[in-house]
């Protein structure tokens, strides 16, 4: 049989596994950072609420991954991938085969060039057991700096703020805050800051100070030291060091075509590993959900383009900052500008519409509950912006 080796925790990658596990011709191998198996990211988020733990649980039950044609190998880093003979060789000295190899994250993500960002209090957002460790410390924590280019993260900073955390969240130049209008920052600030959350835009941290442990931060352009006890970093790129020096074609990503398949055949990038950078406008891979990759990467494996859709649910992500609430639908990859923006002042709401090639692919709805299925439709049905203009005006 063939051997499939999944590199990363990605809903993409359960769901391959799930489409062609019945079809009895694979094996399958998942390579995985963190010392659990696959989770929705929205745990991360659970992990630091007041509220603990939602039951969301991982993306499948153990006895998915208990399969005979299954296995999971936890907490190793890859050291070099040989993509001629098809190894994966380990830190541990492991070698791993693959006939098809599916990256949709590496066993490291990239940290910001903060200097001291080695000190006890530094955490990565991505990962499931730096949050862990993140929610240990909170209760001796009282001041958190947040750097991250996703607008999702304000999730993640509203849980920390319901834990009556002071929250300071800097979003650098290529963030979600380029998305928006002076008047929407504006007052997007106001609210944020009524519950403790103050917004920077277009900044981010040049050195992380203390002995050993995070007393303050220096931050770039204002050259300002602020006092804090732990820093969160979000970054959209992985550590490709392990697929440097390769026939893989690299940029900040993995590239790869319109069918997922990177330019060493029977390689495919998804998920993290794809994060598009530069023209968005023109990436006709980007997606409302990373679905849709999966249910592509399914097709050209098993040569079968008539196969019925993956059968889960659009990424939506809805959470709450004080009486405001935040509804994500879809895809809102960091610097992508929103192609039509309505704000009502007077109500107190925004809508952020984001579209790739004249197609709806996400939304961002502030105090907008009321509209959630009209604009979920719109992204599902991947709506023309034409006619969703047409319908709110």
């Amino acid at each position: 049989m063939k051997q499939v080796v999944i590199v990363g925790g990605s809903a993409a990658g359960v769901a391959i596994v799930e489409a062609l596990l019945p079809r009895g011709e694979f094996e399958f191998t998942f390579f995985l950072a963190d010392d659990c198996l696959p989770y929705s990211r929205e745990r991360i988020v659970d992990l630091v609420a007041p509220e603990g733990p939602a039951d969301r649980g991982e993306i499948k039950p153990k006895s998915f991954f208990a399969q005979p044609a299954v296995r999971v190998i936890f907490q190793q880093t890859i050291s070099r991938i040989n993509f001629k003979r098809r190894k994966i060789f380990t830190e541990a000295k492991e070698q791993i085969d693959f006939d098809i190899l599916i990256l949709t994250e590496m066993t490291a993500p990239v940290w910001p060039q903060a200097r001291g960002r080695n000190k006890t209090g530094v955490y990565h957002a991505s990962r499931l057991s730096q949050a862990r460790v993140l929610a240990e410390a909170l209760p001796s924590v009282e001041t958190i700096v947040i750097e991250s280019e996703f607008l999702s993260d304000l999730a993640l900073a509203a849980a920390l703020s319901r834990r009556k955390k002071e929250v300071l969240l800097f979003v650098p130049s290529a963030g979600w805050t380029t998305a928006l209008s002076e008047e929407h920052l504006k007052w997007l600030k106001s609210l944020l800051g009524n519950s403790g959350i103050r917004l920077w835009e277009n900044e981010a941290i040049e050195e992380i100070l203390g002995d050993t442990e995070v007393k303050a931060v220096r931050l770039k352009s204002a050259k300002k030291v602020l006092a804090s006890q732990a820093v969160i970093f979000s970054t959209p790129f992985e550590d490709l060091r392990p697929i440097e020096q390769t026939e893989l074609s690299l940029d900040t990503t993995v590239i790869v075509s319109g069918r997922m398949r990177a330019s060493v055949e029977n390689v495919f990038g998804l998920d993290r590993m794809i994060w598009p950078k530069g023209n968005l406008q023109s990436a006709s891979f980007l997606t409302p959900d990373v679905l849709w990759q999966a249910q592509t990467v399914v097709q050209e494996i098993s040569s079968d383009l008539a196969l019925n859709p993956l059968s889960r649910p659009l990424s939506v992500f809805s959470f709450s900052i004080a009486e405001t609430t935040f509804d994500m639908i879809g895809c809102l990859p960091a610097g992508l500008k929103p192609a039509e923006a309505i704000f009502d002042p007077i109500a107190g709401s925004l809508c952020l519409v984001f579209a790739v090639e004249g197609q709806v692919v996400g939304v961002c709805l502030i105090n907008l509950r009321k509209d959630f299925d009209k604009f979920l439709r719109f992204v599902q049905q991947r709506v023309n912006l034409i006619e969703v203009r047409d319908q709110l005006t």
